[in-house]
C-alpha cells in the first residue's frame, strides 16, 4: 500500500497513471492528508486492493483544490468498499465519473466548495442510493446545496425526492413513519412536488361530476330545492359536484340543487359525496402544507 496518512503537501498530489496493487489490503491510505492544491487520481490511475475500510482511503482529508478521478479506476465489486471519502473536505470540484469504480463508496461527511462533476445527476443519485454502504442524508443535502448555489432549483427538488425515497427504502423508520412517508410520496412528492396533490384533487372533482351528473342526474335524484319538483339542469349538477370537493369556494348550485335521499340510491350518492368531500379537503390541505414546506422531513 501507499501510505500518506497525515501527510502535509504544500502543492498537489499527482498520481496520474500510477498503478497500485495490494491483494491483501488497501491500495492507498491517505487519512487526514492535507494539500494546498489538487489531488489527482486520474488519467490512467489504477488501484486494486481488498480492505474493509476501502481500497482508497481519504478519510478526514483536507484538499485545497480539486479531487480528480476522471480516467482512473479503483477495483471493487460486491460488498467491497472501493472509495472511502468520509469527512473529506475538498476546496474545489470533485471530478468523480460513475465508472471510476463498480464497488461501494463511503461519502458521509464529504463536503466540497464546488460541484461533483463528470457524472450526470441521475448517475450521482444512483451512486447515493445503490452504491453507498448505508443511508445517510448528508450527501444528498451537500449535493442539493451545491445545486442551490448554482441556481438549479429543479435539480434541488429532484435530489430531495431521491433522498426521501432512499430514506423510505433504507432508513430507520417505524411503521407509522413509513406509512406517512408513502402517503406524502404518492400525493405530494414528499413535499417537494405539491402540484401532485392538485392532480389528485382534479381526479376527485371528476369523480364527483361523474357521480352527480352521471349517476344521480340520469336517475332523477338531482332535484331543485323548490319542493323537489323539477330535475336540476346539467350546469346546476356540475356546480353541485364542484361545491362538494372544493373547500371554501362555493357556487350557488348547492342552494338550488340537492340530491333526493328518499331512495336507497340517493343515500348511496350522498355517502359518496361525503367521501369525495373529505378527499377534496385533504388534497387541498396537503397541497397547501406541501407548498409551504410543512410536510418536508429532513432526517
Amino acid at each position: 500500500a501507499v501510505r500518506l496518512s497525515g501527510a502535509v503537501i504544500g502543492g498537489q498530489l499527482n498520481l496520474e497513471g500510477a498503478r497500485i496493487s495490494n491483494p491483501a489490503g488497501p491500495a492507498l491510505v491517505a487519512d487526514y492528508l492535507s494539500t494546498r492544491s489538487n489531488v489527482m487520481l486520474n488519467n490512467g490511475f489504477h488501484a486494486e486492493g481488498r480492505y474493509g475500510t476501502g481500497t482508497i482511503r481519504l478519510v478526514g482529508a483536507d484538499i485545497g483544490g480539486r479531487l480528480m478521478f476522471g480516467g482512473g479506476h479503483a477495483e471493487g465489486a460486491g460488498s467491497d468498499l472501493a472509495l472511502n471519502l468520509r469527512q473529506t473536505h475538498v476546496g474545489g470540484d470533485v471530478l468523480l465519473p460513475a465508472n471510476f469504480t463498480t464497488g461501494l463508496l463511503a461519502l458521509t461527511g464529504l463536503t466540497y466548495d464546488g460541484m461533483i462533476r463528470d457524472a450526470t445527476l441521475d448517475e450521482l443519485l444512483d451512486m447515493f442510493a445503490n452504491r453507498t454502504t448505508r443511508y445517510t442524508s448528508q450527501p444528498y443535502f451537500q449535493l442539493a446545496a451545491a445545486h442551490q448555489a448554482a441556481g438549479h432549483e429543479r435539480d434541488v427538488r429532484r435530489i430531495h425526492v431521491a433522498r426521501q425515497r432512499d430514506l423510505l427504502r433504507r432508513g430507520e423508520l417505524d411503521a407509522r413513519g413509513r406509512l406517512w412517508h408513502r402517503v406524502t410520496g404518492h400525493i405530494l412528492g414528499y413535499g417537494y412536488r405539491p402540484a401532485i396533490a392538485l392532480r389528485w384533487w382534479v381526479g376527485a372533482l371528476l369523480l364527483s361530476v361523474l357521480l352527480i351528473a352521471g349517476v344521480a342526474g340520469p336517475a332523477g335524484l338531482a332535484r331543485t330545492t323548490a319542493g323537489h319538483s323539477a330535475p336540476c339542469s346539467l350546469v346546476a349538477q356540475v356546480g353541485l359536484a364542484i361545491n362538494t370537493v372544493t373547500p371554501l369556494v362555493k357556487l350557488d348550485a348547492q342552494a338550488n340543487c340537492q340530491i333526493d335521499t328518499a331512495a336507497g340510491l340517493g343515500q348511496a350518492v350522498i355517502v359518496g359525496m361525503w367521501v369525495l368531500q373529505a378527499l377534496g379537503w385533504a388534497f387541498v390541505t396537503l397541497f397547501i402544507t406541501g407548498f409551504t414546506g410543512l410536510v418536508r422531513r429532513s432526517p
